[in-house]
């Protein structure tokens, strides 16, 4: 859930303060270490080693990073003080291992139309430097007085914002590759809360489409990502995945196909077979499949412990998703930094490709 400008609707908080019903331990990795063979070459070995590793690098998730921006931050989470997002694009920022991982880093519409444009310089010429793209996330839906009562409708603000945020970014030199949908298809057609709309998957499609063609044209080569919950009883995941599959292809026959679906799960009630069923739907739409890694608790170490946990139901229940991303809009993990601290959202980034490498490694001498 990324439109952070917005009131988070009651399933998406039922979702964020619930707790874990169970935990799957993290299972301990097996990394094969290999010996040197004095009969071949170092630089035959070395290239070996490189091909290797490129092949590893090839084959691992894409990694999305969503961290809370300082907007979000004290006006969402209502935090006194510093934000601690600035000093992830602070030169030298411990955190170059992590930040090689990531393929795209993701913030709100609002924090790019009103952040300080110093503040905005310096953390795009940090993407720019790192080889890491721009992604913007937000509600795309419009509905007159829906604005900031319902998740996902925004809209209207973020059609008045397009030029001013097309300005900023192009000042800077740089430009957004990727747009992520805030749940249009559950707040637009499955919620059923207070001022639920009830919209056919087309309709929503129709839509959502008004905005993302005026951010396409801002951002010619645009691509769409679709955010949605996932989780509830197995009827209700059933008529989720429905949903979602009729809107792929309803925003295809509009002109903005959907290229990556990143799930927000709720880890309290994820039927078994859900993930599963997700991804069969999305591969039959050749669209890939995203899993947000995000935990629950009241300490940072606590919720990256969650996090990792939840990742390890995942990959015992589906494997290792195409696309990760490493998201929060909870007031932990309150500190980024440094990635050798057990406690930081980045170390979380490094926990899960260490052991992801470790597994493929593995995989790789069965």
């Amino acid at each position: 859930m990324t439109d952070w400008g917005c009131f988070p609707g009651e399933y998406s908080m039922m979702q964020r303060r619930g707790g874990l019903k169970s935990a799957v331990s993290v299972g301990a990795t097996l990394v094969l270490v290999g010996v040197a063979n004095p009969a071949v070459p170092a630089a035959v070995v070395s290239s070996a080693k490189s091909t290797t590793a490129a092949a590893a690098r090839a084959a691992a998730p894409v990694a999305w990073f969503v961290p809370p921006d300082p907007i979000f931050y004290h006006r969402s989470l209502k935090c006194t003080g510093t934000s601690p997002y600035m000093a992830l694009f602070a030169p030298g920022a411990p955190w170059r291992q992590a930040a090689a991982h990531i393929r795209v880093l993701e913030t709100n519409f609002l924090w790019v139309a009103d952040g300080p444009r110093g503040d905005l310089a310096r953390e795009f010429d940090y993407l720019k430097r790192h080889g890491i793209a721009l992604g913007l996330g937000g509600g795309v839906l419009t509905c007159r007085g829906l604005t900031g009562k319902v998740e996902g409708f925004a809209g209207r603000r973020v059609l008045r914002q397009v030029p001013r945020i097309a300005r900023r970014v192009r000042r800077a030199g740089e430009t957004v590759r990727y747009i992520g949908m805030d749940e249009p298809v559950f707040y637009g057609s499955i919620y059923s809360g207070r001022l639920a709309r009830h919209w056919t998957p087309a309709h929503v499609a129709a839509n959502a489409t008004k905005t993302l063609r005026a951010l396409s044209s801002a951002f010619p080569g645009l691509k769409v990502v679709d955010i949605e919950p996932l989780g509830g009883p197995p009827r209700q995941v059933a008529l989720e995945i429905r949903r979602y599959k009729s809107a792929i292809e309803a925003f295809r026959q509009d002109g903005m196909p959907v290229t990556s679906f990143r799930t927000d799960v709720a880890w309290w009630a994820l039927p078994p077979g859900a993930l599963a069923a997700l991804r069969k739907m999305l591969r039959s739409e050749h669209v890939t499949f995203g899993v947000i890694c995000d935990g629950s608790g009241h300490t940072d170490a606590a919720w990256v412990r969650s996090a990792e946990i939840n990742m390890a139901r995942v990959r015992a229940a589906v494997g290792n998703p195409d696309v990760v991303v490493f998201q929060s809009w909870m007031r932990h993990p309150a500190q980024f930094l440094p990635e050798n601290a057990a406690y930081s959202f980045t170390h979380l980034i490094d926990w899960y490709f260490s052991t992801w490498q470790a597994n493929h490694r593995e995989e790789g001498h069965k």
